[in-house]
């Protein structure tokens, strides 16, 4: 919540003019820069992930939640390769897996709302969603600056367990992953981040964004290995 400076009534953050006197608060944010963003959020992530919040366009966040999907497939048939040992999944299973982060973000959305109302921070449903969407874009780094040179380096033995990049070359399949690992937390910051600007409660947003990181990243490995380990 943020105060007026001329009736010193209480505004959600997302508000740019009081909603009791008319007051402007702020300057407008009209829509999101993808690349500012996308640097600043690593530069200044706190006040990157409240202008993602202002923006009164949300472009990008559709396509975002659609490209990372398919870097969550590609994380999560690695892991079931070289983590699980399982085969990898197949093509027709590929969609089945897709789906299901589709449906883990949106959930998860569901659940910050929830947790937000409860806690008494009025926010838009799709402001929960813009702060999920657009924390995962270490994701789509890691896609960039990682499976791309990944691919090159191993080809289809990335996603085959006979030979495994770790019996090809240990040293650099261990330094990939453990960059992958770094690119993951990484995102599990940037929620942290826009949690705490909204709620301006530094426990409020540590809780909210471990949930919601442990819903996004956690929970579909989880019910994968089993419930569905032959995938």
């Amino acid at each position: 919540m943020e105060n007026c400076p001329s009736c010193n009534s209480k505004n959600p953050v997302y508000s740019s003019v009081c909603k009791q006197c008319g007051n402007t608060l702020r300057n407008r944010v009209p829509n999101i820069d993808f690349w500012e963003t996308f640097w600043n959020l690593i530069v200044f992530p706190s006040e990157t992930m409240m202008k993602i919040v202002q923006a009164e366009r949300k472009n990008f966040m559709m396509f975002l939640l659609f490209v990372i999907g398919g870097k969550f497939v590609l994380n999560a048939d690695y892991l079931a390769v070289h983590l699980f040992h399982h085969e990898g999944f197949q093509l027709y299973n590929l969609k089945l897996v897709y789906s299901g982060y589709i449906l883990i973000v949106f959930l998860a959305g569901l659940i910050a709302r929830l947790s937000l109302k409860i806690g008494k921070h009025p926010i838009r449903l799709k402001d929960c969603y813009v702060v999920i969407i657009f924390s995962q874009i270490p994701l789509l780094a890691s896609f960039i600056l990682l499976f791309i040179p990944q691919y090159i380096l191993w080809g289809r033995y990335l996603f085959t367990p006979d030979p495994s990049p770790f019996f090809l070359n240990a040293v650099l399949a261990f330094f990939f992953s453990f960059i992958e690992l770094v690119l993951v937390l990484w995102s599990g910051v940037l929620l942290y981040h826009g949690y705490k600007k909204i709620t301006n409660s530094r426990v409020f947003a540590i809780t909210l964004s471990v949930i919601i990181f442990i819903v996004i990243h956690i929970l579909p490995i989880f019910l994968q290995q089993k419930y569905f380990p032959g995938l």
